[in-house]
């Protein structure tokens, strides 16, 4: 496993992305309008909890799970996320076993 070829920032990309397109989106629509604030947060919270979420699996710790976002949105984002994350934890500990028996 030292010689992976995907680095935590490779795997965070995407979600770093998404966290940066609606922070700027929200901002820039809160800059014209205070009541775009309330918007800002009920988007930007959720999506920095994925960060948070995925940024423990690219340091290959499966064993939290993801929390699923209520937004609409992002809910099927959180799912697969999170059944991707039950998979590798799931190779995760196949792999521990094998390499113990």
């Amino acid at each position: 496993m030292d010689d992976c070829c995907y680095s935590g920032k490779t795997i965070l990309k995407p979600v770093n992305d998404l966290l940066l397109y609606s922070t700027s989106s929200c901002w820039s629509g809160a800059h014209y309008s205070g009541s775009r604030l309330g918007t800002f947060r009920q988007i930007s919270r959720p999506i920095a909890r994925l960060v948070k979420d995925v940024q423990q699996l690219s340091n290959l710790d499966f064993s939290q799970k993801i929390h699923i976002p209520a937004m609409k949105d992002l809910r099927g984002m959180g799912e697969t996320i999170e059944l991707m994350r039950q998979v590798l934890e799931r190779y995760q500990r196949l792999n521990v076993e094998k390499n113990y028996s």
